[in-house]
């Protein structure tokens, strides 16, 4: 293949390890076969950030209505706990009348 196309850039430490560690035969393949798979993969990758945005938008919904409903049961027990409180008192004035009545 004639390069017809010669450029001359610097990169770090970390990048030349990065480069290094893919498959190509040198320096000059190894960096196009990473251009080319980053280009390939992009569109994959893009749909699946989609449909993970999707799900999390789903998420999100489904922690809205849990909670939700968390805030009405935690409201019904604290209207239950009220409602027994108040059969206490009740009770208690019954059994007040009752023995006031027996003792008269």
């Amino acid at each position: 293949m004639i390069k017809s196309n010669i450029r001359s850039f610097r990169f770090d430490d970390e990048i030349a390890a990065i480069i290094e560690k893919y498959d190509g035969s040198n320096l000059n393949d190894k960096f196009n076969n990473i251009i080319r798979y980053c280009f390939i993969k992009l569109p994959e990758v893009k749909e699946q950030l989609k449909e993970l945005e999707k799900e999390i938008e789903i998420k999100k919904q489904e922690l809205v209505k849990i909670t939700d409903l968390a805030v009405q049961m935690n409201n019904m027990k604290n209207n239950l706990i009220y409602l027994n409180q108040n059969i206490m008192n009740i009770h208690r004035e019954v059994k007040e009348l009752y023995r006031k009545e027996k003792s008269e």
